[in-house]
């Protein structure tokens, strides 16, 4: 049996094509999702927020690095609650099993219920209307909130396209730009990103430590509850 494969094309340097942005805010934890255009090895270098000394955390699978996605989700745990850090994202090269640093340092302050007062904002159903959608995130002055929430079907048609491309390109993109890379999104799936051959692919970029694609968290005296009932029906149902 000989097999064969299609290698990536490895001739030019990795580089980060989507994020980060942050997502799965909580007391004592935070989640870096970005996006690279070969696949990769990935982590996140972090600090507190004023200091020198960093720690890297690698996304890995049973103990082992992942090398082979191009989205790249790390979750970094045991935080401190109301503690600012900085970080930017690590990228592993599988061709020379070298880790780099790469972008800026970017900002984020986990939540806690100690805070009396804070501003989140909340957007739905703008279907890959990336014109409109940056008009709101500008005039309401996301870079500024403390969190950002999508309801769901923020894209145009269904998740047609392999590796959430197309959530990156009509939602994702831009919104690091303007505030996702040091403002927690919260995403709650609608029946857009729940339709389309490659609707699995969601769970690339929006998912739990624990694997899940719901979550709950605590912010102020506010306790959110990220539902996400999935889209899977019997053959027999005619449904939406």
């Amino acid at each position: 049996q000989v097999y064969t494969f299609d290698y990536p094309d490895y001739t030019h340097s990795i580089s980060i094509t989507g994020g980060p942005f942050l997502t799965n805010p909580g007391q004592r934890g935070m989640s870096v999702v970005f996006r690279t255009d070969l696949p990769a090895g990935a982590g996140v270098e972090y600090r507190l927020a004023g200091t020198e000394e960093t720690i890297r955390k690698y996304r890995s699978e049973n103990g082992i690095l992942s090398r082979h996605n191009i989205n790249h989700i790390v979750h970094l745990t045991d935080l401190e609650p109301g503690t600012t850090y900085e970080y930017r994202p690590v990228i592993f090269d599988p061709r020379t099993e070298n880790s780099v640093a790469t972008g800026d340092w970017k900002s984020f302050t986990t939540f806690t219920t100690e805070k009396p007062l804070f501003r989140a904002l909340f957007f739905a159903d703008l279907h890959g209307d990336r014109i409109m959608l940056r008009k709101m995130l500008e005039r309401f002055d996301a870079r500024n909130s403390d969190l950002v929430i999508y309801g769901g079907d923020m894209v145009w048609s269904a998740m047609h396209a392999p590796e959430a491309e197309n959530l990156w390109d009509e939602a994702l993109c831009f919104s690091s730009k303007i505030f996702a890379s040091e403002v927690p999104l919260v995403f709650s799936r609608g029946n857009h990103e729940g339709g389309g051959m490659y609707s699995d692919s969601y769970s690339q970029v929006f998912q739990t430590p624990e694997g899940n694609t719901y979550s709950a968290f605590r912010l102020g005296e506010v306790f959110f509850v990220n539902l996400d009932s999935g889209d899977i029906h019997p053959e027999h149902m005619d449904c939406f």
